[in-house]
């Protein structure tokens, strides 16, 4: 909730650079008032919803030719977290407002993998293991796709 109240404040800032006529009844709307600009109407109250990103466990298998696979205990992120664009208007470029559920606390960590018909018996590889996800913005790239920051 914390984070759609930040996007509506900055929304509200944009006020003075965007002019838009309500498409809605102000029943219907979130309204925010300031004294000398109009305000944006951009939903509805019932359209807001919560973000939301967990952390779930992950049967992870690792592998390399010619060892064995190896089952680690993991974790994945999985969620649905908001986003916003409003378009432009005239002179003023668009506002977009991405977040990804992604890894909040990460770390890599080296397994290691047997190899009984290799020269070398043992082989080690490196893993990310998730801790923690939770939604986090993202940055709109050139190519107008998202990736994390």
């Amino acid at each position: 909730m914390a984070k759609i109240l930040i996007i509506f404040l900055i929304l509200h800032l944009l006020v003075d650079l965007v002019t838009m006529v309500p498409l809605m009844s102000p029943q219907d709307v979130l309204r925010e008032s300031h004294e000398k600009a109009p305000t944006l109407f951009v939903m509805k109250k019932t359209q807001l919803k919560h973000d939301w990103c967990k952390t779930r466990v992950l049967q992870q298998v690792v592998k390399s030719d010619g060892c064995r696979p190896l089952q680690v205990h993991n974790n994945y992120c999985y969620g649905q977290c908001n986003s916003v664009y409003i378009p432009l208007s005239g002179d003023t470029s668009s506002f977009e407002s991405c977040a990804v559920c992604t890894p909040m606390l990460a770390y890599y960590k080296v397994v290691t993998l047997k190899c009984p018909r290799k020269i070398v018996k043992f082989k080690r590889k490196r893993i990310q293991y998730i801790k923690r996800c939770r939604c986090t913005a993202a940055e709109l790239t050139a190519l107008n796709t998202y990736e994390n920051p």
